[in-house]
């Protein structure tokens, strides 16, 4: 969803975060470039995680094998992540809660709500209170 990949980076700029978009092509996502690939930017460099909304997007990454081990190693690495709208079928499509600690989760109109807690949760770095939860996941 390309309005809200614009809207969630200038929000995360605001708040003092140097988002990458990471997208399982270099692909534009209408106007917007990716970063990195999820094959070519392990989840382990990245601080945080955010899942966004949009259908296609959605459907794209929950049925890659590589996108689900980029979010279950995001998860066991404790690090803080965020679901939005459609991006919350990523975190079920890898079996993972979306109500643990660290995993703020809401609509796709709820992104100020959703961003609030997301960055609260980024701000201690690991989300040390899931490290019983994480030793499940296998990635």
């Amino acid at each position: 969803d390309e309005a809200m990949l614009k809207a969630l980076h200038k929000k995360l700029e605001d708040e003092g975060a140097a988002p990458l978009v990471i997208a399982p092509t270099l692909a534009s996502i209408g106007s917007v470039q990716p970063d990195a690939t999820v094959t070519g930017m392990p989840s382990i460099m990245c601080d945080a995680l955010v899942l966004c909304g949009g259908d296609a997007g959605a459907k794209l990454l929950a049925q890659s094998g590589d996108a689900r081990h980029f979010v279950l190693e995001a998860f066991k690495h404790l690090k803080a992540i965020a679901a939005l709208g459609a991006g919350r079928d990523v975190l079920h499509a890898a079996h993972l809660p979306d109500h643990a600690d660290g995993v703020a989760t809401g609509d796709d109109g709820d992104l100020d709500k959703v961003l609030k807690a997301f960055v609260t949760a980024a701000g201690q770095h690991r989300v040390w209170s899931r490290a019983a939860l994480a030793e499940s996941v296998p990635a």
